[in-house]
């Protein structure tokens, strides 16, 4: 029997409820870290710590396929419609973890060769070059995108949760221990490091496990599946479409993180035009409005779940309801936080940067904006790759992240940075209506038999 559409939207405010905790709990015991950091080191040693954290960074993002995504998408396919099959979830999951280790294995190669680049351009010695290629290590441990899919694809967003603040607690006591030791820079770096790899070892043990006591072979899978739907088609034309399929989303789920990687980049661009000083005024701005996109993304990854079920379950009505619900709850909740910096953002700036960035309010009122259309527009992501549109996601982020770069730069150089403000709200709406066209593109071609 169908379940009501209460229940999927009761599920996603518990799993939304368990990320968000996680998240501001392992911010929390990060800042907490931080500043036992910031106390030991000289200005000098933590910028270089700054840098070697932000090399490893940008090299994870390299690293990540989107394969959580897929693994929620043709998982729940796999398990949820009427050709249920086992066999099909057990390949979407070794290719995603196949996925995951090339790309880490390539992301790794890529920080080694890179180190000593990076290392010459700021004019470090080899022990600066050692901190970043041991950021080899950290990716190498990070391809953990199908351990995450197979939680959500299973309904633990409990254990998921547990990541973040695992991570952040052992990152703790690693710098605590580092500070007693008196052993610097390079006991720090090994504390931001190893605590990451510990964190994500963590994590593949979590799915694992629970996969294994999942498996049908232990106490029965949640679903009925049919092993032979999968069997009986291979070498037929219907396993070739759907192997094209997946590896056709894999590709274009990477291509998209890249595009939406790439929207970070405005920093430099507006850098590039303003003196510095607004240049850290717009940097500002975007810190403060980035601070509400936990409860963002917590909702956005604990909705595409019940999306991709509601969808192979052929309850096209059910799934646009569940999207209006979480944009209206989330963007109304982020436009009050806003309508309260509105009143008082001069009082808060002066309080968390001092007097000096009174001028950024109004670069800061944009991109607080922005944030807001955000919110009302999370769920859209989730429910085009759910209808089975990596290739619509992919042409939005194509289409709009370009678009973005020109429009900053003819904004930035005609109005300084609160045209560059302006400009970040122009992408969310652009980027919304969209993706809300190619929605509606995804629920048109398949007409709704079933309330």
């Amino acid at each position: 029997m169908a379940e009501r559409s209460t229940d999927a939207l009761r599920r996603l405010f518990t799993n939304a409820s368990w990320l968000l905790a996680g998240n501001v709990v392992g911010a929390g015991l990060t800042l907490l870290s931080m500043v036992v950091v910031v106390r030991s080191l000289t200005t000098e040693e933590f910028g270089q710590l700054a840098i070697v954290a932000a090399f490893g960074a940008v090299a994870s993002r390299l690293a990540n396929t989107g394969s959580w995504q897929l693994v929620v998408t043709f998982g729940s396919a796999a398990l949820h419609s009427s050709q249920a099959s086992f066999l099909r979830l057990e390949t979407v999951l070794r290719r995603a973890v196949m996925l995951d280790a090339m790309a880490a294995v390539g992301a790794a190669l890529v920080v080694f060769s890179a180190a000593p680049l990076v290392a010459r351009w700021f004019g470090w010695s080899a022990d600066g070059e050692a901190m970043l290629r041991l950021q080899s290590v950290v990716v190498l441990a990070g391809a953990t995108g199908s351990a995450i899919g197979v939680l959500r694809l299973l309904d633990r967003f409990d254990l998921a949760s547990l990541h973040n603040p695992a991570t952040s607690a052992t990152r703790l006591c690693m710098v605590l221990l580092a500070w007693w030791a008196g052993a610097g820079l390079w006991g720090f770096v090994l504390a931001w490091a190893l605590s990451l790899v510990a964190g994500n070892l963590l994590l593949s043990a979590m799915a694992l496990r629970t996969y294994l006591r999942w498996h049908p072979t232990q106490h029965g899978p949640s679903v009925s599946p049919a092993p032979e739907a999968t069997s009986s088609e291979v070498g037929t034309s219907a396993g070739l479409a759907w192997s094209t399929e997946f590896w056709q989303a894999a590709r274009l789920a990477y291509l998209a993180g890249l595009l939406r990687m790439g929207r970070e980049f405005d920093v430099l661009i507006i850098g590039s035009i303003v003196p510095l000083s607004e240049t850290g005024f717009y940097r500002l701005a975007r810190t403060i409005s980035a601070s509400v996109f936990p409860l963002i993304d917590a909702f956005a990854q604990a909705i595409l779940p019940d999306l991709s079920r509601l969808w192979h379950q052929d309850r096209q009505e059910h799934l646009l309801r569940l999207v209006a619900h979480s944009s209206l709850f989330v963007g109304s909740a982020v436009a009050i936080l806003v309508g309260g910096f509105a009143v008082a953002g001069d009082t808060v700036l002066a309080l968390v940067a001092g007097n000096a960035y009174l001028p950024a309010h109004a670069t800061v009122m944009w991109c607080l904006a922005a944030t807001a259309t955000a919110a009302f527009t999370q769920p859209l992501g989730p429910a085009v790759l759910a209808t089975g549109g990596f290739h619509r996601l992919a042409f939005v982020d194509g289409v709009t992240t370009p678009f973005y770069w020109l429009a900053l730069l003819l904004m930035t150089l005609g109005w300084g940075i609160e045209g560059a403000g302006a400009t970040y709200l122009l992408l969310h709406m652009t980027w919304g209506l969209a993706a809300l066209g190619m929605l509606g593109v995804g629920v048109a071609a398949r007409p709704s038999r079933r309330n």
